[in-house]
């Protein structure tokens, strides 16, 4: 009977811890749901994302990966959640760009802008052989051919035209080899314009000839007149040559004074048999009439590579010779002046050009049916509001 007891209280103890422990796990299970309750509530974040990719030309462009998946462990039974991820990738493309394919949460636009090939200019040229009359002729020519055809000017830095004028650095070049550039030369004459260099190959070009024509380069003239500045060691003593001329003449009383530069070239040309003409005295005479007559106080200029004769010929009251000047200088003191009378020559014709004033041309040259005739055209070579006598 003890040991019935016995076991009668042995099992009410073990029904006891039995139920003590029922009673602590499920406490344990109640605060572990409330701890899971607390903890694992996920907020599924709205991320939006764009990036931008700008590739050049042959660049593969790698995508980013952006599939991205978060797990949160949780003691109940949260369950694991993916992040959606919205991810926009915008790659400009407008050429060759390989791209890889985006995956199934990506949205992408492809647009791109290739890189632009660095090439080299398109060189044109010419050979200055000449004097500063012709130079002036082949260089204007050069630049308004360049800029018709979208070539890049270049002459050699030696040239006497870049001695004289404040040539840009740009278009200036030490040496230049001309040895493997197409050659084009002039099919009419000097004088006479030629279309075929409106429309040039696009290669490295060396353009030969006198090229004698404003339609070459009228149509740049702004740009020319920039170009063909007086350097200050040739402008300087021209300025003062003509104040000085201007203050002779008419003593104090300068304001309002034309000046009305006069070129005579003879020289070479006094015995030419190949059209070559030489205005006489009665040209001038009616030239120098017709400025008289338009403004009250004129003061007339000459240069000349005959000045003797001149002095001989068309000496006045309100004359000036230029006498102990160079060529330059003398080509800077007649492009200052008002308005130009001019004989025969390329260094007359720039001397009117460039002063842009009234210009008065002798009307009989070349020579009738003579070779240099032939190679000539009145309408080619001077501009339109010329006065010719």
């Amino acid at each position: 009977m003890v040991r019935a007891r016995n076991d009668r209280n042995a099992t009410q103890h073990l029904t006891h811890f039995t139920t003590n422990a029922r009673h602590f796990t499920t406490n344990a299970s109640h605060t572990t749901g409330i701890i899971s309750h607390r903890t694992t509530k996920a907020t599924r974040p709205n991320v939006s994302h764009t990036t931008t990719i700008t590739s050049h030309p042959m660049t593969k462009v790698t995508r980013p990966n952006v599939s991205r998946t978060t797990t949160i462990t949780s003691h109940s039974t949260t369950k694991p959640t993916r992040l959606n991820v919205s991810h926009t990738t915008t790659v400009k493309n407008h050429s060759t760009t390989k791209t890889t394919r985006p995956n199934a949460s990506q949205t992408a636009t492809i647009t791109s802008h290739p890189t632009t090939k660095a090439t080299r200019p398109i060189i044109i040229t010419t050979s200055f052989g000449a004097r500063l009359g012709n130079q002036l002729f082949m260089y204007a020519s050069l630049i308004g051919i360049s800029r018709t055809n979208g070539m890049s000017p270049r002459i050699e830095s030696k040239a006497l035209v870049n001695k004289c004028f404040v040539i840009p650095s740009s278009i200036l070049q030490a040496k230049i080899d001309t040895s493997k550039m197409k050659g084009q030369g002039e099919s009419h004459g000097c004088c006479i314009f030629d279309a075929k260099y409106t429309k040039l190959e696009k290669k490295d070009t060396r353009i030969g000839g006198y090229m004698q024509s404003f339609k070459y380069f009228h149509h740049v003239q702004n740009e020319i007149r920039k170009h063909l500045t007086f350097r200050e060691n040739i402008n300087t003593p021209a300025k003062t040559f003509i104040s000085q001329a201007r203050k002779e003449v008419h003593k104090n009383h300068t304001e309002n004074v034309t000046t009305v530069g006069i070129h005579v070239r003879r020289g070479d040309m006094v015995s030419n048999s190949f059209g070559y003409t030489v205005a006489d005295k009665g040209y001038f005479d009616r030239a120098m009439d017709y400025f008289r007559k338009k403004y009250k106080k004129v003061v007339f200029i000459i240069c000349s590579d005959d000045v003797s004769w001149c002095q001989r010929h068309l000496a006045g009251e309100n004359v000036r010779f230029s006498t102990k000047n160079s060529a330059e200088v003398d080509l800077a003191i007649l492009s200052s002046c008002d308005h130009v009378i001019i004989s025969v020559g390329s260094f007359g014709w720039w001397a009117a050009y460039l002063a842009g004033g009234e210009a008065v041309y002798y009307k009989d040259w070349p020579k009738p049916n003579s070779p240099l005739a032939k190679l000539t055209k009145h309408d080619d070579y001077f501009l339109p509001q010329w006065k010719p006598m």
